[in-house]
C-alpha cells in the first residue's frame, strides 16, 4: 500500500510501463514518489538507500515541492484508477477530455507531445505512464548521484588518514623498565627487551650510544618488518664497573616509527654469603607463526649473578619439535653469560598452537622458559605470487663479549 505523506490518502500501487516500448518497470523493495511512501513491507537496504533522497527536497522550494507532489499524486491516482486526491485545473480538463471521448486532435492540442494516431484513453494512459516512469527514473538517478557525491566526500576525508595510518611503522618496546634487582660485585648478567613493529611498514630502529660503561646492548640497529615475530635484544650489565650502591640509566631507541626509552636499574650489594645464583634473560621465547616445514632459532642467556661457581642444566621436555644446542654448563663467579640456542622445527606438525617449557635446574636455583609457536598449513602455489612469509632468526648473536678484566681504579 502507498500512503500520501501530505494528505494521508491510501493509494493502491500500480505497475509502471514505458510509454514508448511497453517495457515493464519495477522498483526492488520500494516504490516511492515525492508525495507517497511504501507502507506494510520492509524495503531492502539497497533500494531504501537509493530512494531516500527525493528530487524535490534537493532542488525545489517549499511551494514547488507542494505543487510537484500534488501533480505526482494525481498522476499516480489516475494510473491506478482512483480519485482520492484533488486535481489541478489542467488535470481536471484532461480528465474531462477523457470522459467525453474527445477526438485525439483536441487532446493533441492540449498535450502536443501525444501522437495524433492514438486514441484518447490509450494516449492519456501512455503519456501518464511515460511521464511517471521518466520521473521515477530521474529521481532514482539523482539519488544515486547524490549518494555517490556524499560517498566520495567521505572517502576523501577518511581514506587519506586510513592510508597514512596503515603505511606507518610503529615502534613498541617492552618492558619500559629493566630492573636487575640486587646483585653482588663482579657479576655479569643480561635481561632482554622485546622490540615490536605495530605498524604497516618496515621499522628501522637504532639504539643511542650508552654513556654508562657498566651497560651494553647486544644489537645496536636492525630492521623489523610489519606483522612479524618481535625481536628479543639483550641488555647486558657488568657490576664490576660499579661500586656498592643503586644505579640507573636510560636506554633510548630511535626509529622511523617513533622513539622509546627503557629505564635500567640495579643495586650492587656487598654480599656476606657466598653462593651461586642462576639468572635467565627472558621468561618466554615466542616463535610466532610458522608454516609447516619451517625452522626458526632463538637464544636464551644464562648468567651467574652469585658469588660462587654456577652449574646448570637445561631440558626441552618431551617436545620433539624443539631442540637445544647445549643442555649443561658451568659459569664461574664473574664469568661471561652463556647462550642456549633453541630451534623449532615444524616439519611433520599438524596445524595448530604448540607450547612447551625449557627447564633449567642449577645449584643456584631453578628457572623455566615458556616456548610457544603457531603452525600454519603451507599455501599451495597455483600461480606466480609472493610466497608466504617465513620467519627468520630474530636474535643477532654477534655481540662483543663482556670483558672479564677488572677495571683499573
Amino acid at each position: 500500500m502507498l500512503s500520501c505523506t501530505f494528505c494521508g490518502a491510501t493509494i493502491s500501487p500500480a505497475e509502471l510501463f514505458c510509454g514508448q516500448c511497453g517495457q515493464k518497470l519495477t522498483l526492488p523493495g520500494e516504490e516511492k514518489h515525492a508525495g507517497a511512501t511504501l507502507v506494510g513491507n520492509q524495503p531492502s537496504p539497497k533500494s531504501s538507500t537509493l530512494l531516500s533522497t527525493p528530487l524535490n527536497s534537493l532542488f525545489m522550494s517549499g511551494e514547488q515541492q507542494r505543487q510537484t507532489s500534488a501533480q505526482w499524486m494525481a498522476a499516480y491516482e489516475r494510473e491506478a484508477g482512483m480519485n482520492t486526491h484533488p486535481l489541478h485545473d489542467d488535470e481536471q480538463d484532461f480528465k474531462t477530455l477523457l470522459s467525453s471521448g474527445s477526438p485525439s486532435s483536441q487532446l493533441h492540442t492540449l498535450y502536443p507531445s501525444l501522437p495524433l494516431t492514438m486514441q484518447p484513453q490509450k494516449a492519456a494512459r501512455s503519456s501518464l505512464r511515460l511521464h511517471l516512469s521518466m520521473a521515477v527514473i530521474f529521481v532514482i538517478t539523482i539519488a544515486i548521484i547524490s549518494s555517490c557525491i556524499v560517498g566520495l566526500l567521505l572517502f576523501k576525508q577518511v581514506q587519506p588518514q586510513a592510508i597514512a595510518s596503515a603505511t606507518q611503522a610503529k615502534l613498541v618496546v617492552t618492558p619500559s623498565t629493566l630492573n636487575f634487582g640486587k646483585l653482588a660485585p663482579h657479576v655479569k648478567t643480561a635481561l632482554a627487551i622485546e622490540i615490536r613493529n605495530m605498524g604497516g611498514q618496515p621499522l628501522r630502529w637504532t639504539a643511542d650510544p650508552l654513556q654508562s660503561a657498566w651497560l651494553q646492548i647486544e644489537t645496536r640497529t636492525a630492521t623489523l618488518g610489519p606483522n612479524t615475530t618481535p625481536q628479543l635484544n639483550d641488555v647486558m650489565l657488568d657490576t664490576s664497573q660499579l661500586n656498592v650502591g643503586t644505579f640507573s640509566t636510560l636506554l633510548t631507541l630511535r626509529s622511523n616509527g617513533g622513539n622509546a626509552q627503557v629505564k635500567v636499574e640495579v643495586t650492587v650489594l656487598q654480599s656476606a654469603i657466598r653462593q651461586a645464583t642462576l639468572s635467565i634473560d627472558t621468561k618466554v621465547l615466542p616463535f610466532g607463526r610458522l608454516v609447516q616445514g619451517a625452522q626458526m632459532t632463538q637464544t636464551m642467556v644464562i648468567s651467574n649473578v652469585g658469588t660462587r661457581e654456577l652449574q646448570w642444566k637445561a631440558a626441552a621436555g618431551n617436545a620433539r619439535w624443539l631442540t637445544l644446542d647445549r643442555n649443561a654448563g658451568t659459569i664461574q663467579q664473574g664469568g661471561l653469560p652463556q647462550r642456549i640456542k633453541a630451534t623449532v622445527n615444524t616439519a611433520g606438525l599438524p596445524s595448530g598452537a604448540y607450547q612447551t617449557t625449557i627447564t633449567t635446574p642449577s645449584n643456584g636455583g631453578n628457572q623455566s622458559v615458556l616456548v610457544s609457536v603457531v603452525v600454519a598449513s603451507a599455501l599451495p602455489v597455483t600461480f606466480p605470487s609472493s610466497p608466504w612469509p617465513t620467519s627468520t632468526p630474530i636474535r643477532t648473536n654477534t655481540a662483543t663479549p663482556i670483558p672479564t678484566d677488572t677495571p683499573t681504579p
